[in-house]
C-alpha cells in the first residue's frame, strides 16, 4: 500500500485504551524538494513570503470547521479557486519574470499519473485544468487566484513555486512548508460529486453528528446517536491515511469517487488488509470493546492510527458510522441507511429458506434456516456515474460490512440505488447481492415423512426489506429522535403491480417456487383461519405472551398440532439460545374460534443476557397443522425488547472553555443489580472523550451520575453518553447544546 514519503509502517500491537492525545504526523518532504533560500541571489527573482489566506479560503471552501484549518493548514476543495499573496525580493514584471506553479503528490509524482501538476499564469481557466490568474500587484507583492482541476487527485499536495527571468536558466524554487489538502467538491457543478441542494450539503457534508437506526422493523425502532466528528483533531490526517492505504500507488484512480469509495469500503473492514475495524467475534469477547459500546467514530479512528492494527470490535452500524465519517471528511456526500429484516443471500438464489420437519409425535421441528438480519446498516454516497449509461447517477449504495468477497476483496458497491430498485442485477459492483437483501422470498420447506423429499409449504414475498430509512436532513437539531427518520423504502423496493414485477431474476425463482407449492397445496384443503394476536412492546425484565388465534370455518371438528418457538438471536439472526418451546394439541369444534398461547417469563431469557452485546432480540416462530386436512400455517417474526432510556440534563447554552456537568439518569428495570458499570461521553468540539467506571445500580433503582466536559469550539454541539454494564448493553442518550464564544 502507498505511504507518504517518510511515513513508517505501523508496528502491530494490541490497544483498547481510549485516553490518549493525538500526535500530528510530522511533515516529511521529498529529497528532491529544496528548502527556501535564506539569502538573496544576484539576478534572481526570489519568493520572500507566501500567504495562503487560510481563514478566508477555508471559509469559501466550506472547510473552516476542520481542526487543521483552525491551525493554519490550508484545506480546499477541487475545482474552486483559492487566493494567495506572494511577496518577492523585487517588483514582479510579467514581461521579464516567469512563474511556474507545481503541485506534487506521492513518492514518485508523474504528469501521466496526474500526480505532478505544473502550470503558469493564464488569462482564463477551464474546469478540468489547473491554472493561476494574476488579480493585482503592488510593489513587490502580487495577489493571485489558483484554480485546481475539478477531477484532480484527492490528497495532500506539496506546493512549489519556481521563479526566474524570461529566457534565463537561473531560477529559484520556493517550497511551501506543510501540505495543502485537496478534497472532493460537492459545491462545484463540474465535480462528479456535485449536489445542488444546499440543505442536503449541510447534512451530508457539514453535519458532524446524527442517528443510526436499529430495531426489528416490526416493533419500536431505536435511533442510536452517533458522533461522526469528521472535523476533529487528527481525523482528516487519518482519513487521508486510509485513502492512501486503499491504493497501491498514487494514480488518477484517486480522483474517481467510484474507485475511492470502493477502496474506502474495503479499508473500513479488516478480514484481509488490516482495516480500521474488526468484525465482532463472539469467541474473543475479552480482547476488545463490545460494538454497542461505541457511540462515535473519533475514538475508533484514533485507536486505529495509534495502535497500527484493526480496532476490536464492530458490527454493521459501526462500519457504516466510520464510513460516513471518512466520506464526509474527504468531501463525499454520505449517509447511513438501515434496512429492517435483511436477507444474506450467499448463494444468490433470491430466497431465504426455512426447513422444518415433523417428529414422531407430529410436532413440527425447526431444522435449518438461512440467515436473516434483524436490521442491516449500509451507506449511500452521492455521485454521478459516467462509467454507466445515463440515469444511474445519484445515491449509490456501499456496504463496508465484510459479508461476501467482491472481485476477490471484502467490499460492496457502489451500486446505483435506482438499479437495485429496478432489479437490474447485472449492473456492476454487487447490485445482485444488495437487491437480494431487500427482495428475497422467505420460503418454508417441509420434509415429507414417507419419502424424505423437501416440499415447499409456503412462501412470503414481502417479509424481507420491510422498511428502509435514514435520518431526515430537514429535521430540526432538537427534534425527538423518534421523529428524525425519513422513509426511503420506495427508493429500493419493487412496487407491487408495476412494470418491475416482470424482473426476470425474481420471476424465474418465484415461478419455480409456485409450481412446487402448488403441487403440495393441491393435496391440502383450507377451512381454518389463523392470525397472530398483536403484541405490545415489551420492556426487558417483563413477561409477555405469544398468541395464535385459530378459527374453525368448517361444519366439522378439527384437531391441531401447534409448535411455538421463542429464541434469543443476535444482530445477524443467529440463534444465541432457546428461551422456550411449546408443542400443544388442541381441539376445535365447528365454527369455533379460540386462542393458543405460550407465555415467556423473564427467567426464560435473562439467563442469556451475558451472551448478547446489544439490545435483546427475540425470534418467534409458530407452526400449526390441521390433522384432518393437512392445512399448514407458518409464522416467523423477530422483535426487539424495549430498553431503559438514558436521560441527560445539561445547560442548553454554554460558553467556550466553561467546565460543565451533565447529569445522567435512568431506571434499572431488572430485578437484579447492574454490575461492572461504565459511562462514556463523546462529542465534537469537546476537550476529550470520557470513559469511567460508576457504582453498581441496585434492582429497580435509579442511576444518577454527573460527568463533566469542556467545549472548545462554538456552534451547535451534540454530546453522546453511553452506559454499559454486564447485564445491559448499549443504553445511549444525547443532548444538543449551543456553545458561544
Amino acid at each position: 500500500m502507498y505511504r507518504r514519503p517518510g511515513e513508517q509502517s505501523y508496528q502491530r500491537r494490541a490497544s483498547t485504551e481510549l485516553h490518549f492525545r493525538y500526535r500530528p504526523r510530522p511533515v516529511t518532504r521529498r529529497k528532491d524538494i529544496p528548502e527556501i533560500a535564506e539569502h538573496d541571489s544576484s539576478g534572481s527573482l526570489m519568493v520572500k513570503d507566501v500567504n495562503l489566506h487560510v481563514p478566508e479560503n477555508c471559509k469559501n471552501h466550506h472547510t473552516d470547521q476542520f481542526y487543521l484549518a483552525e491551525n493554519r493548514s490550508l484545506v480546499i476543495r477541487r475545482g474552486q479557486p483559492f487566493m494567495i499573496t506572494i511577496t518577492f525580493n523585487e517588483e514582479f514584471d510579467e514581461s521579464k519574470h516567469d512563474l511556474k506553479f507545481k503541485f506534487l503528490i506521492g513518492e514518485d509524482p508523474l504528469p501521466s499519473k496526474k500526480s505532478d501538476v505544473c502550470f503558469g499564469l493564464t488569462d482564463r481557466w477551464y474546469p478540468e485544468e489547473w491554472g493561476a490568474k494574476l488579480m493585482s500587484k503592488k510593489g513587490n507583492t502580487v495577489i493571485l487566484y489558483i484554480h485546481t482541476g475539478c477531477d484532480c487527485i484527492i490528497g495532500e499536495y506539496d506546493f512549489l513555486l519556481e521563479t526566474n527571468y524570461t529566457g534565463k536558466k537561473k531560477n529559484h524554487v520556493y517550497a511551501h512548508k506543510g501540505p495543502i489538502f485537496i478534497l472532493f467538491n460537492p459545491w462545484c457543478k463540474n465535480d462528479q460529486v456535485f449536489m445542488e441542494d444546499k440543505v442536503l450539503l449541510k447534512e451530508y457534508i457539514l453535519n458532524d453528528s446524527g442517528y443510526i437506526y436499529q430495531g426489528s422493523g416490526t416493533s419500536q425502532i431505536l435511533a442510536k446517536p452517533w458522533n461522526y466528528g469528521q472535523f476533529e483533531e487528527g481525523i482528516l490526517d487519518i482519513c487521508m491515511l486510509i485513502l492512501r492505504q486503499g491504493f497501491s500507488e498514487i494514480s488518477h484512480q484517486m480522483s474517481d469517487p467510484v474507485r475511492v469509495t470502493r477502496a474506502i469500503s474495503q479499508m473500513i473492514n479488516s478480514p484481509e488488509n488490516n482495516g480500521v475495524v474488526m468484525m465482532d467475534f463472539a469467541e474473543e469477547p475479552n480482547r476488545g470493546r463490545s460494538p454497542s459500546a461505541w457511540s462515535g467514530s473519533v475514538n475508533i479512528l484514533h485507536l486505529f492510527r495509534e495502535s497500527g492494527e484493526s480496532v476490536r470490535y464492530g458490527q454493521d452500524y459501526v462500519f457504516a458510522g466510520v464510513m460516513t465519517t471518512v466520506c464526509r471528511a474527504l468531501g463525499l456526500p454520505c449517509r447511513p441507511v438501515t434496512n429492517f429484516v435483511s436477507a444474506h443471500d450467499s448463494d444468490e438464489n433470491v430466497t431465504n429458506d426455512i426447513y422444518v420437519e415433523e417428529d414422531e409425535d407430529g410436532n413440527i421441528i425447526e431444522r435449518k434456516e438461512d440467515t436473516t438480519w434483524n436490521y442491516h446498516v449500509w451507506n449511500e454516497v452521492w455521485m454521478s456515474r459516467p462509467d454507466l449509461p445515463v440515469g444511474y447517477g445519484g445515491w449509490q449504495a456501499l456496504d463496508p460490512t465484510p459479508q461476501e468477497a467482491s472481485d476477490g476483496v471484502y467490499c460492496c458497491g457502489p451500486s446505483p440505488v435506482i438499479a437495485i430498485r429496478n432489479g437490474e442485477v447485472n449492473q456492476c459492483h454487487d447490485t445482485r447481492f444488495m437487491f437480494a437483501e431487500l427482495n428475497a422470498d422467505r420460503v418454508y420447506w417441509l420434509r415429507h415423512p414417507m419419502c424424505g423429499n423437501w416440499e415447499v409449504l409456503y412462501t412470503e414475498n414481502d417479509s424481507l426489506g420491510q422498511y428502509v430509512c435514514t435520518k431526515d436532513p430537514e429535521c430540526k437539531p432538537d427534534s425527538d429522535p423518534k421523529e428524525t427518520r425519513m422513509d426511503i423504502t420506495a427508493d429500493y423496493k419493487i412496487q407491487c403491480g408495476s412494470e418491475y414485477e416482470r424482473i426476470n431474476l425474481v420471476n424465474t425463482s418465484r415461478r419455480n417456487l409456485r409450481m412446487l407449492q402448488a403441487n403440495n397445496q393441491a393435496r391440502q384443503f383450507e377451512d381454518m383461519e389463523f392470525h397472530m394476536e398483536a403484541r405490545e412492546n415489551v420492556m426487558i425484565g417483563h413477561k409477555f405472551n405469544v398468541t395464535l388465534l385459530a378459527r374453525n370455518l368448517s361444519l366439522e371438528h378439527r384437531s391441531l398440532k401447534t409448535s411455538f418457538y421463542c429464541k434469543i438471536v443476535n444482530h445477524y439472526g443467529d440463534t444465541v439460545g432457546m428461551c422456550r418451546e411449546l408443542h400443544v394439541g388442541t381441539e376445535h369444534k365447528a365454527k369455533e374460534g379460540k386462542p393458543i398461547s405460550m407465555q415467556i417469563i423473564p427467567e426464560d431469557y435473562m439467563r442469556f443476557i451475558d451472551r448478547i452485546d446489544s439490545h435483546m432480540a427475540m425470534k418467534i416462530s409458530v407452526y400449526t397443522r390441521v390433522m384432518q386436512t393437512d392445512q399448514v400455517f407458518m409464522y416467523t417474526e423477530s422483535f426487539q425488547m424495549d430498553w431503559p432510556t438514558l436521560h441527560i440534563d445539561v445547560p442548553r447554552r454554554i460558553r467556550v472553555g466553561q467546565n460543565v456537568l451533565a447529569k445522567v439518569t435512568f431506571i434499572n428495570p431488572l430485578s437484579v443489580p447492574l454490575s461492572m458499570c461504565m459511562l462514556s461521553l463523546e462529542g465534537s468540539g469537546l476537550n476529550c472523550s470520557k470513559h469511567r467506571e460508576v457504582m453498581d445500580v441496585p434492582p429497580n433503582s435509579n442511576l444518577v451520575e454527573d460527568i463533566s466536559f469542556t467545549p472548545l469550539r462554538s456552534g451547535d454541539r451534540r454530546i453522546v453518553i453511553n452506559f454499559h454494564c454486564k447485564e445491559l448493553q448499549d443504553i445511549t442518550g444525547s443532548a444538543l447544546i449551543t456553545v458561544t464564544k
